[in-house]
């Protein structure tokens, strides 16, 4: 190619160094280049090759290596002359602004030398006018949030987008106000010609600390000056157009804020300078001589750091306006707002205010949204349940085309990955409790997964309940044992009873049985239990439902109860021990032994009773203090086809445990956890391996009441402890209380009261049930049994279930 004229050859045909010291040839020595704008960052510099007009300019990286007699070498030893590419960029991505370099010399030891800054000596480092890069975006407040009274009511408020915010005293009580105004017409003076400018006012005898207007960078590190041996500080240019309101001048002090993040170092202010503003619009050039260096700090993990310039008057009773905000590299004089288009400004200011995207997926299909600071993510759509007509996406390979998944109870494991790159994480922090003893997926775990939570009695000991029906080998202590003592609570079954138990929200002691076939079957009873059972539906047109509230354990050794279940009416009986006593009643049917502690209350009787019914195995395990426990020890948990290896990494030195064929779960521990802490870390460990989507087939939705009033029903859930009209909480179907009329086919009937026949049973078909006394029906065929002449015979009627009129749609949730 021809010769490019960008290229800039160093300034002398031969280029000579000599050590600082001895004056002799800096044989072996190196040259570092960098750019001088961010002296950390290593700029490349080239050679040319070639005869005209075929010229090629070779790359040499970074780093030179001197020859013998301290001149420039490249890697073949071959003595060169280095062109410099002051531009940002390389030859074929640059976009022309000027990048000028820094270099460092070096003996052969690494012992440092000498640096050089500046090369070439080119224009833009000492830049004037407009002619500079404003490394402030939406500095004329283009973009901009109204407070909708013109009032500070926050300790830290956005005011526009791109980082500009107003930050006082925490807890502060003073009055600030703060309004945009609108230039309506062209203007020389502020010379940007800007659309806005903000103007910021107090009132009062006494001011907080801090009452700043703040231009925000994330990243604490933004504009740092390198630490590198003898490299000068980089300075930069604060500009602005302002002046004060009221009458005579204003004091302004300058700060560097720095801020480290969650989590990290301390904040600290730099004072820069003061300035004063006078009644006229001024330009005011502000030299900041370095933003400093983070030695020794620590930067949160978080990612939420950042650096700030903050602007705070002195005194009470101010106001003032500034507009025309501008941060340019090196120590320059700006007389003027450089040339920017309503696009750069907003593209910069909201657009370019979006945050990182996280690299661990967890922003992936979040859509965009404006806020008041700018663009961001938005992580509320995660969890929205919507209904939608295209199956067809699921039944081939929903992770393919969107971020749903179906409603359809499946397991998801927590630490997994979509096809589309998404962690399930952010899904499951949604269907999942903060606190640690309530810490359980509001759906469940999954179908052949354990859900554990903690007994209600004890703050050391788990009750470990497998989601899926099955007889199941018993939990154990590993090869390295952890010590904790497991009691049998219930066994499980080879195969389900054919009903799914729950529990009620509004009574803890409370159980919903529910069949799992349609038709009628011989009514459940109390037996010798002394629980309550209500026979809610029982049918040939319905799935069986009843109910059972529970009483303490101690009474309950060798006592039973009974219900049975379809298809053919099969006949089962619950039984208890107590603390290992009670033999077995053996009242009929096939017997459900569970083993209860005379400690054990009516609700957690219950909890352990909805368990062992649905066919589930009930596994108590009492926890040791992490003192004594060894790291690496673990424990084996069995679900009907998987086993679990529960093992412990004691302050950060264990190892995972060799198990074939083990899912491993690991829990974090440090010496000082007491058995109630560990106990707290095993169950958070234990319920965050997997979690279920809700299953809303067949389905309608209802809103939470929330205090309404408008939900009367009982509702159900899978887990324990969860609050009455709790979200994630299912309701049974129900028919509200109402009456029939009695008629003939000519209207109401005439009705009259015959003899009492006592030889016909209460309540038999063909017989219709009034009480005279009342002014409302009454059923009174438990007490007697009048016939009825002159009404119709009613017989049962209708469907299933209640409903109203509905159409057929697909649910599935955003993760």
């Amino acid at each position: 190619m021809s010769l490019d004229n960008r290229f800039v050859l160093a300034p002398s045909l031969q280029s000579y160094f000599v050590h600082k010291v001895t004056g002799l040839p800096l044989s072996n020595g190196k040259i570092k280049f960098y750019k001088d704008n961010a002296r950390n960052i290593p700029k490349d510099v080239y050679t040319i090759s070639g005869t005209p007009p075929n010229y090629t300019y070779v790359n040499l990286g970074s780093e030179i290596t001197l020859s013998g007699v301290g001149t420039p070498m490249d890697n073949d030893e071959n003595d060169i002359l280095i062109y410099y590419f002051p531009f940002d960029g390389t030859p074929e991505t640059t976009t022309g602004e000027l990048e000028l370099y820094f270099a460092q010399v070096y003996d052969e030891n690494d012992n440092f030398q000498f640096p050089r800054e500046g090369i070439p000596n080119e224009s833009e480092a000492s830049a004037a006018g407009s002619n500079f890069i404003n490394y402030i975006p939406n500095g004329q407040f283009l973009a901009h949030n109204d407070l909708p009274t013109g009032v500070v009511t926050q300790d830290e408020t956005p005011l526009a987008q791109g980082g500009w915010y107003f930050v006082r005293s925490n807890g502060s009580i003073q009055t600030y106000t703060i309004t945009f105004n609108r230039f309506g017409s062209s203007i020389l003076n502020p010379t940007g010609s800007p659309r806005y400018n903000i103007q910021l006012a107090h009132s009062g005898a006494i001011v907080d600390a801090k009452h700043d207007l703040r231009i925000r960078f994330r990243d604490v590190n933004r504009f740092s000056s390198p630490d590198l041996p003898s490299v000068d500080a980089q300075p930069y240019t604060y500009f602005f157009t302002g002046k004060n309101i009221n009458s005579g001048d204003l004091s302004v002090d300058v700060y560097i804020v720095k801020n480290y993040g969650s989590g990290g170092s301390a904040e600290t202010e730099t004072f820069v300078e003061t300035i004063i503003l006078n009644n006229e619009y001024d330009a005011k050039n502000i030299i900041i001589p370095s933003f400093g260096v983070n030695d020794g700090k620590t930067i949160g993990s978080l990612d939420d750091d950042y650096v700030e310039i903050a602007l705070r008057p002195q005194g009470t009773g101010w106001s003032y306006i500034i507009t025309d905000a501008g941060l340019a590299l090196g120590e320059v004089e700006i007389d003027s707002f450089p040339q920017e288009t309503n696009a750069q400004q907003l593209s910069q200011g909201v657009a370019g205010w979006m945050p990182r995207p996280e690299p661990d997926g967890s922003d992936l299909y979040c859509p965009l949204v404006l806020t008041r600071e700018g663009v961001t993510f938005d992580h509320g759509e995660i969890g929205k349940v919507i209904g939608t007509y295209n199956y067809t996406q699921f039944v081939n390979s929903i992770s393919d085309t969107t971020n749903l998944l179906l409603c359809d109870g499946k397991q998801y494991e927590t630490e997994g990955y979509s096809d589309l790159g998404i962690p399930y994480s952010r899904l499951q922090q949604i269907l999942v409790g903060s606190s640690p003893l309530v810490y359980v997926p509001m759906f469940g775990t999954g179908r052949d997964y354990l859900t554990t939570f903690l007994v209600n009695t004890s703050t050391d000991t788990l009750r470990i309940i497998t989601n899926k029906a099955g007889l199941t080998t018993a939990a154990s202590n590993g090869t390295i044992s952890p010590g904790i003592t497991f009691t049998n609570t219930a066994n499980g079954s080879n195969s389900a009873y054919g009903v799914t138990a729950y529990k009620f929200t509004s009574i803890q002691t409370s159980i919903l049985v529910l069949g799992n076939t349609i038709g009628a079957v011989t009514a459940p009873t109390a037996g010798t239990s002394g629980f309550t059972i209500v026979d809610e539906y029982n049918s040939a047109l319905e799935y069986h439902q009843f109910y059972i509230t529970t009483i303490a354990a101690t009474t309950l050794a060798g006592k039973y109860f009974t219900f049975r279940s379809n298809p053919g009416n099969v006949a089962y009986y619950v039984w208890f021990t107590v603390n290992g006593a009670g033999a077995d009643p053996a009242p009929g049917g096939t017997g459900i032994q569970v083993n209860l502690k005379s400690t054990d209350t009516a609700e957690e009787v219950s909890s352990v009773v909805r368990a062992a019914i649905s066919g589930y195995q009930v596994t108590r395990a009492t926890i040791p203090a992490a003192s004594a426990i060894t790291s690496g020890a673990y424990f084996n948990i069995y679900t009907a086809s998987i086993q679990y290896v529960v093992w412990y990494n004691k302050d950060g030195t264990g190892s995972q445990p060799s198990v074939p064929g083990a899912t491993f779960i690991e829990v974090a521990i440090t010496t000082g956890d007491t058995a109630g802490t560990v106990m707290s870390k095993t169950l958070i460990a234990m319920n965050a391996k997997y979690f279920a989507t809700p299953d809303l087939r067949g389905q309608f939705l209802r809103g939470v009441d929330l205090g309404a009033g408008v939900d009367l029903g009982e509702r159900y859930t899978v887990l324990d402890g969860i609050a009455a009209q709790a979200l994630g909480t299912f309701e049974s179907y129900y028919t509200s209380t109402h009456y029939h009329d009695l008629v003939n086919g000519t209207g109401h009937a005439q009705i009259t009261l015959n003899t009492i026949n006592a030889s016909k049973t209460p309540g038999a078909t063909g017989q219709l049930l009034w009480d005279f006394a009342n002014t409302s029906p009454t059923d009174i065929s438990t007490t007697a049994d009048i016939e009825i002449s002159g009404a119709t015979e009613y017989q049962a009627a209708g469907k299933g279930e209640t409903m109203p009129v509905n159409a057929n749609i697909v649910w599935a949730i955003k993760y």
